[in-house]
């Protein structure tokens, strides 16, 4: 927290060496072998820029190399919102439907190519020899049923339910239509 504030007071929040020593230190501790990351680009995004996001995925990239661990960098789009809530609880219950083979489509995508390339770099494959499929296993329960144990390990209870906001505020549309665009930044 300290080392946050005091970049924040110095105004070097966007430096990408002190980005990229923040993210893989915590990765490196944690004794990895590959990484996959998802630098996000785009109006709701830390990175406005393509070129800003490149800049920082070739960064990981080159320092997580370095270091001896393979590292997948994929730059995706934040100038919309993903899914449908925002807010950790919301967030987390939507994630929940996602391991469960439901949710919105568009995370639903994400979330496979991700397990798909992190499948891929740490090698991991099926008893045939083959490349997994994540989404097999979003639809046959056995993510959720992971993430459950992920959770009991740290002490969690996914049945416990997840805390409910004490302000909501509904946000009506006083017509019929459709959304073509959300500033992903307000609404975070």
């Amino acid at each position: 927290k300290k080392l946050y504030a005091l970049r924040d007071v110095t105004a070097t929040v966007p430096s990408i060496p002190l980005i990229v020593s923040s993210i893989l230190s915590k990765k490196l501790a944690e004794g990895i072998d590959a990484l996959v990351l998802d630098v996000k680009c785009g109006s709701g995004a830390f990175m406005k820029t393509r070129d800003d996001a490149r800049q920082l995925a070739q960064a990981l990239d080159d320092t997580g190399t370095a270091m001896g661990k393979k590292v997948v960098a994929l730059i995706t789009s934040m100038d919309q919102p993903l899914g449908r809530t925002v807010g950790n609880a919301l967030e987390i219950q939507e994630s929940l439907e996602i391991l469960s083979g439901k949710g919105p489509e568009d995370v639903k995508a994400l979330t496979i190519e991700l397990a798909s390339r992190m499948l891929s770099v740490a090698e991991v494959l099926d008893p045939g020899g083959g490349v997994l499929d994540p989404a097999l296993h979003l639809t046959d329960g056995t993510a959720l049923a992971t993430f459950r144990k992920m959770v009991a390990c740290h002490g969690g209870d996914l049945d416990a339910g997840l805390p409910e906001a004490k302000n909501q505020t509904p946000l009506l549309s006083p017509k019929a239509g459709y959304v073509s665009r959300a500033d992903a930044e307000a609404i975070g």
